[in-house]
C-alpha cells in the first residue's frame, strides 16, 4: 500500500474507534478500510496495445462516456509508440453499462 493511501487507511481507522460501533457512518468508515485492504495495490499489468480491442471493448462495457474512452484509446495510441509507461493508473469504478 501507498504510503499515502496507508496515512488515510490508519486516519479512517482512527475516527472509526472514536465512533458508536453500531453507528451509520462507523459502517460506511468498515466498508471503505476493508475496500482499501483488499485493493492489489503492488499488481501490475501489460498495456495492451490493440487499439481496435480496447475501442471494442469501451463500447461494449461502457455506455456514453465518450471523452473519456477518446482519452483512453489516445494514451494507450502513446503507449504503444513509446515503451516506457509513465503516469498514474486508469481505475474505473462503478458498474458496467
Amino acid at each position: 500500500m501507498p504510503k499515502e493511501a496507508k496515512e488515510k487507511a490508519e486516519a479512517e481507522l482512527q475516527k472509526l474507534k472514536m465512533m458508536s460501533p453500531m453507528s451509520a457512518e462507523a459502517t460506511v468508515v468498515r466498508g471503505y478500510i476493508d475496500w482499501m485492504v483488499q485493493v492489489p495495490w503492488n499488481a501490475r499489468s501489460k498495456v495492451k496495445k490493440d487499439l481496435r480491442q480496447a475501442q471494442e471493448i469501451l463500447d461494449t462495457d461502457h455506455y456514453g462516456l465518450e471523452r473519456v474512452k477518446d482519452r483512453i484509446l489516445e494514451y494507450l495510441a502513446v503507449q504503444s509508440r513509446v515503451n516506457k509507461i509513465k503516469g498514474r493508473s486508469c481505475v474505473w469504478w462503478g458498474r458496467r453499462g
